[in-house]
């Protein structure tokens, strides 16, 4: 049921909805209507919209740059521990296929009596760990996997490494190599971890 509108009232109502357009697009000739509008115009003060624009200015250009050059900066320090972790994964590998295919000539070098059954699960070990540790350096937030796992057997084969010195050169240089590259590994990822830290920091500073 439509009501029935008092055409006064409507024409008054129209019309009013003419003078508000009016006056908001700034033609303000009722004076009611211009002072209404101008009663809830707020003006910041000076020094806010002079605050606000160095805000802006300072978003719109150093910023990125900054962040884009410690974006590379991080990716480069996790680089090396990456590179480290696959070397230290492929070494490990290595000695593992080697214990598997040519154990029983290893035992002759090192004059040890052969024990295929050791000499096997020592050489799946090996391979796991490896694996492991080349799998991790293939992303930055892996890494963690391969000092986890490849560094204390590389760092403990290096020891073992020194004392075949004078019993088999080739094994003792297999074993202090993987030492190295576990040292490498290990420093280089420590490096990185607290570069990635600083940077946190100083970022944090920034944005409080």
């Amino acid at each position: 049921m439509v009501e029935n509108v008092n055409p006064d009232e409507q024409a008054a109502a129209d019309a009013l909805d003419v003078a508000i357009d009016d006056a908001l697009g700034g033609d303000r000739t009722d004076p009611t209507l211009s002072w209404l509008s101008a009663a809830f115009t707020v003006v910041p003060p000076a020094a806010t919209t002079e605050r606000v624009a160095a805000r802006l200015s300072r978003a719109a250009g150093p910023v990125p740059v900054r962040r884009r050059r410690s974006t590379v900066a991080g990716r480069d320090l996790w680089r090396w521990p990456r590179i480290a972790a696959a070397v230290l994964g492929l070494l490990l590998m290595f000695q593992g296929a080697s214990s598997l295919t040519s154990g029983a000539w290893i035992a002759e070098n090192i004059g040890e009596p052969f024990a295929p059954h050791a000499v096997a699960e020592g050489g799946f070990a090996l391979i796991a760990v490896g694996f492991v540790a080349l799998v991790a350096s293939l992303d930055r937030q892996w890494v963690v996997l391969a000092v986890a796992a490849g560094v204390p057997l590389g760092i403990m084969l290096g020891v073992h490494g020194l004392r075949e010195v004078n019993v088999w050169a080739w094994g003792a240089a297999l074993h202090v190599t993987e030492g190295v590259v576990a040292v490498a590994l290990l420093v280089s990822f420590v490096i990185a971890w607290r570069g990635r830290d600083r940077s946190g920091r100083r970022s944090k500073r920034k944005v409080d």
